[in-house]
């Protein structure tokens, strides 16, 4: 955002000066709130109702009604059912002091809104049970961000390597992911060894240990199968007369704790 360069040598003041320290405060503080609640008002803090059937009471707080930041001071009334607790602008002009030009001026303003309590409610009020706290949007934001960031959407084909065959009509190991550190892998294949390695991940969608899991052989049957921290996906105990079924899920970081080395084959070890 703009500042003022503060230099030495007696430097002139212009009102403009005064305008980049408002604007370009008020934009930074805006846009942080824009981006949870958008154009839409909300109670940033306080503004809170209590009381009981004889008194209302409104805690000091802060509005933001779209594009700025207002300071709301606490306030209390008689209750009265017919009423209603809203919120309107309250600016007032102050600090009169005499110009060089011997024109008295107001140079500051006051810029609140304060609680009202009335029947209908006048132009530009605003109902406080209407208000949505900017802790709503905030946690609202987040789940939708966590939301989106848990979907699970295509990233990569896999080819199958030599011995197993596509047994759909999609062609590849299909690995998937989202930006929460999870993977999974879809596969469905023919083979004529039940053992061995069907496919390797590229680099950026290996584990960083070796994790063993399970997928359906055939029919009935549950099959072994270890995803290496080179990139190999290896099967144990395929179907050589069924398709084999692979929704395997798994973290893409996990601790490094365990090496498992199971034999695949005839005593021979994955590597």
């Amino acid at each position: 955002m703009d500042k003022i360069k503060i230099n030495s040598g007696g430097m002139p003041l212009r009102l403009d000066d005064f305008d980049v320290i408002q604007v370009s405060t008020l934009a930074g503080f805006t846009a942080i709130i824009k981006a949870f609640v958008g154009n839409n008002a909300c109670i940033m803090s306080g503004i809170v109702v209590s009381g009981g059937t004889g008194s209302a009471q409104v805690s000091e707080g802060y509005y933001f009604d779209g594009a700025e930041i207002f300071y709301v001071p606490s306030a209390t009334f008689s209750y009265d059912s017919q009423k209603i607790l809203h919120l309107v602008p309250n600016f007032i002009d102050t600090e009169s002091r005499i110009f060089a030009d011997s024109v008295s001026r107001d140079c500051w303003q006051t810029r609140q809104y304060q609680v009202a309590y009335a029947n209908p409610i006048p132009q530009g009020g605003v109902r406080i049970d209407n208000l949505i706290r900017l802790t709503d949007y905030q946690t609202e934001y987040i789940v939708t961000q966590i939301s989106q960031g848990c979907g699970i959407t295509g990233m990569i084909n896999v080819p199958y390597l030599y011995g197993y065959t596509p047994a759909t009509s999609y062609q590849y190991i299909r690995v998937q992911g989202n930006q929460l550190n999870q993977r999974m892998i879809h596969a469905a294949f023919t083979t004529d060894s039940s053992s061995g390695k069907i496919g390797i991940l590229p680099v950026g969608l290996r584990p960083t240990s070796d994790i063993v899991g399970y997928y359906r052989s055939g029919a009935n049957a549950l099959g072994m199968m270890i995803i290496k921290k080179d990139g190999g996906i290896w099967v144990m105990n395929a179907s050589t007369s069924d398709v084999n079924y692979i929704t395997f899920q798994y973290l893409q970081q996990v601790e490094d704790s365990i090496n498992y080395n199971v034999p695949v084959g005839s005593g021979g070890g994955m590597s």
